[in-house]
């Protein structure tokens, strides 16, 4: 990622006074390094083990969708990791599956689903989603994505 759109983002997420503002950077952020690439925040309801509410930036706007789905829907592989935080984790084996329970729209190739759990106070508050078409060269959204998501967490 070029340390002008790091500074910019950080300039925009420490200017945003609210989630949706934050997300919108983010979005505009991943609109520079891919296109084809849509990111959204999945809202994680800790009581009721459930992913709520799903937050998609749509240009300068956010779109809300609810989902009302549990945790356990995501495959098992990947829920112990995404509790953990870090690095985004593929779903590349079911990616179609997945997107579509995740709300993205696929295309004919399926593209790659990756998610990473965001922590708030240690615990597990978001799901960060990300939804790539699949390349043949080139490095993956997820690697240059990853500075401007910490950024974001």
């Amino acid at each position: 990622m070029p340390p002008r759109s790091l500074a910019s983002l950080a300039y925009a997420l420490s200017a945003s006074s609210d989630l949706d503002g934050a997300l919108i950077a983010l979005g505009e952020c991943l609109a520079e390094l891919d296109r084809g690439a849509s990111v959204a925040l999945l809202q994680y309801d800790a009581r009721r083990d459930m992913l709520r509410d799903r937050l998609s930036p749509v240009g300068a706007q956010v779109v809300r969708t609810s989902m009302e789905t549990t945790f356990d829907h995501l495959p098992e592989a990947a829920r112990a990791k995404i509790l953990a935080g870090g690095p985004f984790v593929d779903v590349s084996d079911r990616s179609a599956d997945y997107a579509r329970l995740c709300g993205f729209t696929t295309a004919l190739d399926g593209g790659i689903l990756a998610v990473r759990g965001l922590k708030v106070e240690g615990l597990l508050g978001a799901v960060l989603a990300l939804h790539e078409p699949r390349k043949i060269f080139g490095t993956r959204t997820t690697e240059r994505l990853a500075p401007a998501v910490a950024l974001f967490e």
